[in-house]
């Protein structure tokens, strides 16, 4: 590297050694692990395309669009909805995995990014109330109004709710790691699996619901031990693609077989029918093996691109505002009654990709736009809050600590 270069480099610049042209922060990041991301948000966007399609909305006035799967079927296209409804837990899965694989080396958690994360989600919030309670002359539910205020609070979207909590923590899980020997975290995380993964997982087949206080937080914990041992413990098997591959066939084909089975239970015994959906919401052991090892197959991927690490650095604002609560609401169902009464169900699944496609996209163009009008302002204004939040904690810290 030339001397220019160098010094640079020194003062925290980066320079492509072929042609000594500035590196963004986007060229300079692997993209293979970014690409899965953009994967996992679009299988959301298509589980939230479906959810919509398939749900009666009791907050708009219509409901011709509604296409039914909650009963066993023999339709395949039925079917196939169904299954379509278990990529958003899918999606969720990876994203965690994605940022377990990096939190188990994390020492402590920044207090600036939690309060970026939290004003950049609530500011978001607030835009799209505003926009909808104009557009919508103010007929809003109140709980929505809520909601939309305290978005992070009521967990309008769950799982930043849970990710903020998690990444608040994770430093003491490391610190409970680093206390186990091999031996010792094997038998925890096969008794938690065993206990929330399986014996749970049966459960929410048959009954519904879940056992052992399950929780996401929870079971996030129960994956990020697993996600630890492997990364620590089992590095042949994370780079081992063959092996991956064949994990990932298995335990793709165990899952449709899984769904498979309980709508077959449906269509013989009265009792079943309807459970086809039961574990759309529930964490399932194929679902985490099939994001585990993905996500090792996708890490061997060594190459960079600056649109996909962009694309993938708004993952978090495309997930808050196509899945914002007001929008879900009021207006996802008016697109499928528009589709319904002008063009019919004909090509529905085509449909179904259609919609999720301009759904993502759009949102993609709105997280862009946001970020470029309103990304430093939020930096600012996160670092100010911040510090006032920290000023405040140190004068009840120090009249906490006076107390003998």
């Amino acid at each position: 590297m030339p001397k220019t270069l160098d010094i640079a480099a020194q003062e925290g610049l980066h320079f492509d050694r072929r042609t000594a042209r500035p590196l963004t922060k986007y060229s300079r990041r692997e993209s293979g692990i970014e690409l899965l991301k953009i994967i996992a948000i679009f299988a959301i966007v298509i589980s939230h395309t479906v959810q919509t399609l398939t749900s009666k909305n009791k907050y708009v006035g219509f409901s011709d669009y509604v296409f039914d799967i909650s009963h066993s079927t023999t339709d395949p296209l039925t079917f196939v909805f169904m299954l379509l409804r278990y990529l958003g837990q899918f999606g969720n899965i990876v994203f965690f995995i994605c940022s377990a694989w990096f939190l188990v080396d994390s020492s402590k958690s920044s207090g600036k990014k939690v309060v970026n994360l939290i004003f950049e989600i609530w500011s978001v919030s607030i835009i799209i109330l505003v926009i909808t309670y104009a557009l919508l002359d103010g007929n809003i539910s109140k709980n929505f109004i809520a909601d939309s205020l305290f978005p992070t609070s009521r967990a309008s979207n769950w799982y930043m709710t849970c990710y903020i909590l998690f990444y608040l923590i994770h430093p003491l899980l490391n610190k409970a790691i680093d206390c186990l020997t091999q031996k010792k975290q094997l038998l925890f995380i096969t008794v938690a699996c065993f206990l929330y993964f399986g014996i749970g997982y049966a459960n929410a087949v048959i009954f519904g619901g879940t056992l052992f206080f399950a929780s996401a937080l929870i079971q996030w914990s129960v994956i990020y031990f697993t996600v630890s041992y492997i990364k620590k413990y089992t590095p042949q098997f994370c780079e081992n693609i063959k092996a991956n591959f064949a994990l990932l066939f298995l335990a793709g084909a165990g899952h449709i077989f899984v769904v498979f089975a309980i709508n077959v239970l449906g269509l013989k015994i009265s009792a079943m029918d309807g459970k086809t959906l039961n574990l759309v919401d529930v964490i399932g052991p194929f679902l985490i093996i099939i994001a585990i090892t993905l996500f090792n197959i996708f890490r061997k991927l060594k190459f960079k691109n600056i649109m996909i690490n962009y694309v993938s650095s708004l993952s978090m604002l495309i997930y808050i505002i196509h899945e914002n609560i007001l929008l879900r609401t009021y207006f996802r169902p008016r697109i499928w009654q528009y589709i319904f009464l002008n063009y019919g169900y004909t090509h529905l699944l085509l449909w179904v990709f259609a919609v999720a496609l301009a759904i993502f996209v759009c949102s993609f163009a709105v997280s862009s736009l946001y970020r470029l009008l309103f990304g430093k302002l939020n930096a600012v204004i996160s670092n100010k809050l911040y510090n006032i939040i920290e000023s405040v904690y140190r004068k009840y810290e120090a009249v906490i600590l006076k107390i003998k």
